[in-house]
């Protein structure tokens, strides 16, 4: 293969991976209003993997989980998590977004902010 092709490779293997920082689920969360998590549409989900906790700092987190339904909302389970995580350090959730990773075995990850009330 001449070098000239090995450009093109070179640049989808950069947009896939990213340039590090935050993942491209946070980043456009990161463009979404906040909603309050108590104000979130819930959804009635079979979730298949526990929600679980990530990228947990003072400001922000995701819980990434895995469903079986189809539907609008965020599995109740998750909603909660979200609220007694902010109100561990005295805050109070934002809902910001989800995103859907088809390589993580179609996980859903929600992402939330945490703020002073």
């Amino acid at each position: 293969m001449n070098r000239i092709h090995y450009v093109p490779l070179a640049l989808t293997a950069l947009l896939i991976a990213g340039c590090g920082g935050k993942d491209f689920g946070t980043r456009m969360a990161d463009l979404g209003a906040l909603v309050p998590a108590e104000e979130q549409q819930v959804g009635n989900f079979n979730i298949l993997i526990e929600p679980r906790l990530e990228d947990l700092t003072d400001e922000s987190f995701n819980i990434r989980y895995i469903e079986a339904s189809i539907g609008t909302g965020i599995p109740k389970a998750v909603v909660e998590l979200a609220i007694s995580t902010c109100a561990d350090m005295g805050k109070k959730a934002f809902f910001r977004g989800t995103s859907r990773g088809m390589i993580q075995a179609y996980s859903v990850k929600a992402y939330y902010s945490c703020r002073t009330p």
